[in-house]
C-alpha cells in the first residue's frame, strides 16, 4: 500500500538555483511472514520517510526508515519497540537491519569466509521482531535520508545534530503510531553506540524514558579505539537493500541506497564537548543512567574484534559509575567473533538468547 509520495526523490541539496517544492513523505506498508524460533510471526513492513520540520514548520530533513509491527497483537501500545541504526558514521541501518535484527538477513556462510556473489535475502531465526516492534533509521546523509529547506546534510554531521535530528524523529514515530506507552529500546552497533548514547540524553532531556540501550561493538570512548576493515564487502558490493527495498518491500524509489557514505565519514566534525579531546558520550549515558536509575544497558562485543575491542568495552562499563543501580543496570556479553559477530552463528545464536533475558529484565512486570 502506498500512501504518499515525494516526487522523484533527487538530492535535495542540488539545482540551487530552481524553486523547488515542498517535501512531501512517502509510505509504502506490506504485509508478510516470518519464522522466529520455530514461531510463525506476521508482521507489516512500513518503508517510509518522516520530514523533521523546525520550530516555524519549515522542513529541515526527510528521514528514511523501515518500521516492522507484529501483525497478531491486540494492544499495540504496550508492546515494545526498538530503534535501530548503526554508526560509520556516514553507514545506513543495513548491517543491524539485514545482519542482525530484522525478519530477513543477508544469507552468510561464516565470519571466514563469506560466501560467493550473488548473495540472497533469506528468514532470519533469531530476528527480534517476537520481542519488539523494530524500526530501522537512517542518518541524514545514508540510505535515502536527506537535509531539506534551507538545511545543508553537513549540518547533519556532527555529534550533537545527529543525535538531536534522531531524537526528534523518534519522538514523532512515537507520535504518529501513538506507541507512548510502549517501552522504548535504542540499539546501535559500533558509532552507533556513540550515537545512542547521544540520544539516550537528548530523548531524555525531552521527558522520554528509555528503558534499555544496546550496544553492538562499543565505541564510546575514542580514546579506547583502533580501526580495522570489517567482514562487510557482500552488505557494500551487493548493495542488498537496493534489492530488499525495491522487491519485497516494494518501496519506489530510484536513487542508489547510500548503504555507508565515505563523504559524511570525511566530513564530520567530531567536537563533542570542548573540555575533551577525543569524543566521549559515556559521560551521556552516565549522567541518563543517574537521571532514570531503571535505565539497562547492554553490552555486546566480539572476543577478536580489532575495531572496538572488548576491554574497551570493559573499561567503559566500568567507568560508567560506581552507584549501585547503575553497576546492576549494565550488562555484558563477549563472542567467540569480530567486530559482527553476528556473521558467526554460534554467536549470533548466543547473541539472540542475551537480548532476550535482557528484554525481560528491562521490561517492568
Amino acid at each position: 500500500m502506498v500512501d504518499a509520495a515525494d516526487g522523484k526523490g533527487s538530492d535535495e541539496n542540488a539545482d540551487k538555483g530552481k524553486d523547488k517544492a515542498p517535501p512531501r513523505e512517502r509510505s509504502v506498508t506490506t504485509q508478510h511472514e516470518a519464522t522466529i524460533r520455530g514461531a510463525r510471526i506476521p508482521y507489516s513492513a512500513t518503508a517510509a520517510t518522516l520530514i523533521l520540520r523546525d520550530a516555524e514548520d519549515e522542513p529541515q530533513a526527510s528521514i528514511f526508515h523501515v518500521s516492522y509491527l507484529r501483525g497478531d497483537v491486540e494492544d499495540a501500545s504496550s508492546r515494545p519497540v526498538t530503534f535501530a541504526f548503526n554508526g560509520g558514521p556516514g553507514s545506513s541501518a543495513m548491517w543491524l537491519h539485514l545482519g542482525c535484527f530484522g525478519p530477513r538477513r543477508l544469507r552468510m556462510s561464516d565470519a571466514v569466509a563469506p560466501l560467493p556473489p550473488p548473495y540472497s535475502i533469506v528468514n532470519n531465526e533469531h530476528s527480534l521482531l517476537d520481542l519488539s516492534d523494530l524500526v530501522f533509521i537512517d542518518p541524514v546523509g545514508t540510505g535515502y535520508s536527506r537535509a531539506h529547506g534551507k538545511a545543508k546534510d553537513k549540518e547533519f554531521y556532527e555529534i550533537k545534530r545527529d543525535a538531536t535530528s534522531l531524537a526528534e524523529f523518534i519522538q514523532a514515530w512515537l507520535t504518529r503510531h501513538g506507541r507512548w506507552s510502549s517501552p522504548k529500546f535504542l540499539a546501535g552497533e559500533s558509532y552507533g553506540t556513540t550515537r545512542a548514547a547521544a540520544i539516550t540524553d537528548e530523548l531524555l532531556q525531552a521527558g522520554v524514558v528509555v528503558n534499555g540501550s544496546i550496544m553492538v561493538s562499543n565505541a564510546m570512548h575514542f580514546g579506547t579505539l583502533a580501526f580495522e576493515t570489517g567482514n562487510d564487502l557482500p552488505y557494500v558490493l551487493y548493495l542488498p537493500m537496493n534489492q530488499y527495498l525495491g522487491k519485497e518491500l516494494e518501496y519506489p524509489e530510484t536513487r542508489r541506497y547510500e548503504a555507508i557514505s565515505l563523504k559524511v565519514n570525511e566530513s564530520w566534525s567530531w567536537a563533542d564537548d570542548k573540555r575533551m579531546g577525543y569524543p566521549n558520550t559515556a559521560e551521556h549515558l552516565r549522567r541518563s543512567m543517574l537521571m532514570n536509575p531503571h535505565l539497562k544497558v547492554f553490552f555486546a562485543n566480539g572476543l577478536y574484534d580489532l575495531a572496538t575491542p572488548f576491554f574497551a568495552t570493559e573499561y567503559t562499563a566500568s567507568h560508567l559509575g560506581r552507584e549501585e543501580h547503575i553497576r546492576a543496570n549494565v550488562y555484558e556479553a563477549t563472542y567467540p567473533a569480530g567486530h559482527m559477530m553476528y556473521v558467526h552463528p554460534p554467536s549470533m545464536e548466543r547473541l539472540r538468547d542475551d537480548l532476550e533475558r535482557f528484554y525481560r529484565a528491562a521490561i517492568p512486570s
